[in-house]
């Protein structure tokens, strides 16, 4: 859990609520703050900016990026799911010059 999440589960905050307008009709986003483990079978695809601008700074981007931040997103989002063959699928796409299909739903 990040910070923010451990300090709303600590005063009993299961989800939160942001509230936005988009143009003319009220947006509402729910979240929840407590990880909650998704049991149902699903396909989940990742698509990865696999670019080297990533990591460049000149680009927005820092060195240490795709692996620090983005392949710890996918790892902390695959704790998440119960992942197996007749389970949670997982595929992910890596996109730069081309598109590379790293992992398909049936690996």
């Amino acid at each position: 859990m990040i910070p923010s999440q451990v300090h709303a589960a600590a005063a009993g905050i299961e989800w939160a609520v942001l509230e936005a307008a988009a143009g003319d009709k009220p947006a509402h986003l729910h979240v929840s703050v407590i990880p909650d483990s998704c049991h149902m079978p699903l396909d989940l695809v990742f698509l990865l900016d696999g670019s080297g601008s990533i990591e460049m700074p000149a680009y927005g981007g820092a060195e240490g990026y795709f692996a620090d931040k983005v392949l710890m997103f996918v790892k902390e989002m695959g704790n998440y799911f119960s992942i197996g063959e007749n389970k949670t699928r997982v595929g992910i796409v890596t996109f730069a010059g081309d598109i590379t299909q790293n992992f398909r739903l049936d690996t």
